[in-house]
């Protein structure tokens, strides 16, 4: 059966003994090749082959275009994102104008719809929804590109500037001694104040963290993007926290003076003084002669000094309770020699100090105090140098900062809560999906 099936496959090939295939039998040996004479032949198996070629091309340029359309989908999908990525930037952006321009009104929020980036065919729609600053805001980004759209989703809150105790440019020097702490004023069930003190600096870039023997920093202390914090960090006391680089960059904005009526002169106390908010306005300097205080009372005053404010041996500064001082200076503080400032209302966020110099040359703020000290200081521009053995609460923010030996800092966590009209403040995304 085998040998009559193959003799039937091979039939149209070869030629077959006559009277073995009469008999049935199959004498391979008597197989012989043969050469066709059909012209067709030859013609048959050139157009099988094309055909056979012509189906794996097209199966090729198949795969290949439909890897294409994959990618270039993958692609849009990336343009759509980024474009929605950028319409979040935008819209951050735009939310803290409207803050800058103040007062805030809140009846109208920023939105924008089909928005073309530049040297791109992609496209952005966001919407921003809320009440007030205070609860924060939700926005919905949309990107698009051709039919494709990707849509993201993000909240934004109010941040303070004074968001924890101690930050600078370059330099942080803790004496012996000295505890930094938080705790939080609107909430004294609040024993766990998460606190931070850092350099925005790496080892390269001056870079450098000194705690003295026996100071305790009760969280985290934090170096710049790219520091090495065995390099940075020069710890002889101890750190409750983690020691780590920061994970992206921090933009310190810059604070412009308010326009204020121009005394066009400076306040002298040479002898005891007070002043109040009918005092607010721009002054060329404040002198507080030896022995003598300088007073604040009666509710809000505001100051812009151009020059300097100088304390004399035994002098001070004391705000009563009840008001606030808000100085913006352009010059140097020298309280060296003083008895310091008094601030009697207890709370940080009362007193305000804001270095506003734009010279090379760094400002110089040499501050003590009568006791226990409550205020804030931005001053990115500026050396400030505690000396003293009494306690600070408040925060600092400075190019340089030291304090002395046996002091406490103390970060109270009520100053992240702040309100829109705030100096400094901005919003932040607080969350992100997509």
């Amino acid at each position: 059966m085998a040998n009559a099936l193959l003799t039937l496959l091979l039939q149209p090939f070869c030629t077959i003994d006559a009277h073995s295939f009469c008999e049935g039998g199959l004498e391979v040996g008597k197989i012989k090749l043969m050469k066709s004479k059909k012209p067709g032949f030859i013609m048959g198996i050139t157009v099988l082959a094309i055909v056979v070629l012509a189906l794996m091309n097209m199966a090729l340029l198949s795969l290949g275009l439909q890897n294409r359309m994959i990618a270039a989908k993958d692609t849009a999908e990336i343009i759509a994102r980024s474009a929605a990525d950028s319409g979040l930037t935008k819209a951050l952006f735009e939310m803290n104008e409207k803050i800058s321009l103040g007062p805030w009104d809140g009846s109208t929020l920023p939105q924008a719809t089909d928005f073309a980036l530049t040297n791109s065919d992609s496209t952005f729609d966001f919407t921003i929804t809320g009440t007030s600053p205070s609860d924060g805001y939700n926005i919905e980004v949309t990107g698009k590109v051709g039919r494709i759209q990707r849509k993201v989703y993000s909240g934004f809150k109010l941040k303070s500037l004074f968001d924890g105790p101690i930050l600078v440019m370059e330099t942080i020097v803790l004496g012996n001694n000295v505890l930094i702490d938080g705790y939080n004023s609107s909430d004294p069930t609040d024993t766990d104040v998460d606190i931070d003190i850092g350099t925005l600096a790496d080892e390269s870039e001056g870079g450098s963290i000194t705690i003295g023997l026996g100071s305790v920093v009760d969280g985290d202390v934090f170096v710049g993007t790219d520091g090495n914090t065995d390099a940075v960090i020069d710890n002889e006391g101890t750190i409750n926290g983690v020691e780590t680089p920061l994970y992206f960059d921090v933009e310190l904005p810059t604070i412009t003076p308010p326009s204020l009526t121009d005394m066009g002169t400076n306040i002298d106390a040479t002898l005891d003084l007070t002043i109040g908010p009918a005092q607010t306005g721009q002054y060329t300097g404040i002198y507080v002669g030896s022995g003598s205080t300088l007073t604040i009372d009666g509710g809000d005053v505001v100051l812009y000094i151009t020059g300097d404010i100088v304390l004399d041996v035994g002098a001070v500064i004391t705000l009563k309770s009840g008001s606030t001082l808000t100085i913006y200076l352009d010059g140097n503080f020298d309280a060296d020699s003083s008895d310091g400032f008094i601030n009697e209302t207890g709370v940080p966020s009362s007193f305000k100090l804001f270095g506003t110099g734009t010279t090379p040359v760094a400002q110089e703020y040499i501050l003590k105090n009568g006791g226990e000290m409550f205020g804030v200081v931005y001053a990115p521009n500026a050396n400030v140098i505690f000396k003293n053995n009494g306690d600070i609460t408040g925060s600092i923010i400075a190019k340089n900062f030291e304090m002395k030996n046996n002091g406490t800092f103390l970060y109270d966590e009520a100053l992240r809560d702040v309100d829109v009209g705030e100096v400094g403040t901005t919003f932040v995304t607080n969350m992100w999906r997509e």
